[in-house]
């Protein structure tokens, strides 16, 4: 049986696969292999939820990776832990706390609202084909 904290991830992990799927015909863009880290206040922040928002072409693909524990992330493009497509993105990170049991809901944002949009995140990568080792991301108040 599924723990909340599971389930939570995996919804989430669906819902944003599938948003960035829908009504796409396309064919896939190679995927290319990427890993980072994600820290807050020195930290690691683990369970953090990123999403890649391509800055050139809107119709591209938007991976998405769960940070472990240690803070360390491999996102996802079409298959678990595939990479993303070379690219610019801008990065969103959330952090929520898991719900306490299994009928609650998972907490709001705990990170500065400024990491949650494209917009306005100030993390910004390059993924370029061949391996991609990202600089650690520092979130900060």
């Amino acid at each position: 049986m599924f723990s909340a904290k599971k389930f939570l991830r995996l919804a989430c992990l669906l819902a944003a696969l599938l948003a960035c799927s829908c009504g796409k015909t396309e064919a896939r863009r190679p995927a290319f292999p990427v890993q980072g880290k994600v820290l807050f206040e020195g930290k690691p922040l683990a369970n953090a939820f990123l999403v890649f928002h391509p800055l050139d072409d809107q119709a591209a693909p938007r991976p998405v990776a769960y940070a472990e524990g240690d803070g360390s992330f491999v996102p996802t493009t079409y298959d678990s832990a595939d990479g993303a497509p070379a690219g610019r993105y801008a990065v969103t990170v959330e952090w929520r706390r898991p719900p306490s049991n299994e009928d609650a809901l998972p907490s709001a944002n705990l990170l500065p609202a400024r990491y949650a949009k494209a917009a306005t995140t100030p993390l910004k990568i390059q993924i370029r084909e061949g391996e991609n080792n990202l600089e650690t991301f520092q979130v900060k108040r």
